[in-house]
């Protein structure tokens, strides 16, 4: 199926003629037998019936019209929304359309490339379709549970700071529910837990892009208090949800539980999480939100809205998330840190494409489609190689 970006068309026919202009549309994908109208495949064609022919029919008229005026009010070089659906595609002359990302860091091959992805299971896909582009990555694997600004707050000041020590008082505290079976157990969990911090302290060190994924903002309850946030290292330490080989059952926290952080919390922790990386890294950092809805809500979340509807929760987190990454990026004390719209592509491109989004590979609602993932790095991938 041919792209149907047409303000890309209008600006290559420099908008001489009127009649050149519908001719070379035509030529781009509106044909006769109206295969590509309304993103209809030929194995399908045949089943319409004479209504629906005609429905498209009018289809290609109206687009014709839309094209005419946009070429009579002079239009086509704003930064407008995209009306018709036959626009939408997940290929890079619409996505770079549609997100021009003016200011965005380039390279000059990939080869000069050092990325490293942290976030939990998109930003490990993200890393893995990244590998397979034949890029230099490494991922940073986060719990999905805790992929919230002040987990990964946490994490990055467990790195920064390195206080092992107190460590053991923390995780066997009155406030956990452990099932150490003996201290050999724990101190393999403690030895596994810091190695892991030296591996991304050392991947921090040597990458020359970081991709942050944050996933939601459903935060410990005892993390914030009012506009106070408090990090937590058993946060970091993986403590919540843990196990070893079937030695450890898990580590719960007791008398706590997650809940909607106000979006003051939610943007303090996240100018934080840049504070910290900067003194970590000079890499440029380019932050995204996991398109990735969240699991569940809790029971006990006061905060959470009254229709306790996980669907509305998710968008209130993620749209939490997104306000709070823009005030940090527009500040003028910021430097080399930049936004990429994997969220947007993944849930407003995809809803006008049929046959796109979530849940088509395994019909798991909650997983997004390979080809999704795919699109999303392949255009992250020309923007910063070959857009110049």
């Amino acid at each position: 199926m041919k792209n149907y970006n047409w303000l890309r068309i209008l600006k290559e026919q420099n908008n001489s003629n009127i009649i050149d202009l519908i001719n070379a549309v035509n030529k781009n994908g509106l044909e006769d037998n109206f295969i590509q109208i309304g993103t209809i495949r030929e194995d399908i064609l045949a089943s319409l019936d004479e209504e629906s022919i005609k429905y498209l029919a009018k289809r290609k008229d109206l687009l014709q019209r839309r094209i005419e005026r946009k070429l009579i009010e002079e239009s086509h070089d704003s930064y407008m929304f995209p009306i018709m659906q036959e626009e939408y595609c997940l290929e890079i002359d619409f996505l770079k359309y549609a997100f021009p990302l003016p200011h965005f860091p380039e390279y000059k091959s990939a080869n000069e490339l050092k990325i490293l992805t942290i976030g939990s299971c998109f930003a490990e896909n993200v890393s893995a379709t990244l590998k397979e582009a034949g890029i230099q990555t490494s991922n940073s694997g986060f719990p999905e549970d805790i992929n919230s600004p002040i987990g990964l707050l946490s994490l990055l000041l467990e790195i920064k700071e390195k206080k092992e020590h107190r460590y053991k008082d923390l995780l066997l505290s009155k406030e956990l529910e452990s099932n150490f079976q003996s201290n050999e157990y724990y101190q393999d969990y403690i030895n596994g837990e810091l190695n892991r911090l030296d591996e991304l302290s050392s991947y921090i060190k040597k990458s020359n892009l970081i991709i942050i994924t944050l996933g939601n903002t459903l935060e410990w309850s005892h993390t914030f208090n009012s506009d106070k946030l408090i990090t937590d290292p058993r946060i970091a330490m993986h403590c919540f949800n843990y196990h070893v080989q079937g030695q450890l059952k898990s580590i719960r926290l007791k008398n706590s539980s997650r809940v909607q952080s106000p979006i003051e919390i939610t943007i303090k922790a996240i100018k934080y999480i840049y504070k910290t990386l900067r003194e970590l890294s000079n890499a440029n950092l380019i932050f995204t939100v996991s398109p990735i809805p969240i699991r569940g809500i809790s029971k006990d979340d006061k905060n959470a809205i009254k229709e306790k509807s996980a669907i509305i929760a998710n968008n209130i987190t993620k749209s939490k998330l997104r306000v709070a990454l823009e005030e940090m990026i527009s500040l003028d004390s910021t430097e080399n840190v930049f936004y990429f719209p994997s969220f947007e592509i993944a849930n407003d491109v995809c809803a006008r494409i049929p046959n796109r989004g979530f849940g088509n590979n395994d019909s798991n609602a909650r997983h997004l489609d390979t080809s999704v993932v795919k699109g999303i790095c392949d255009y992250f991938l020309w923007r910063i190689l070959e857009s110049k």
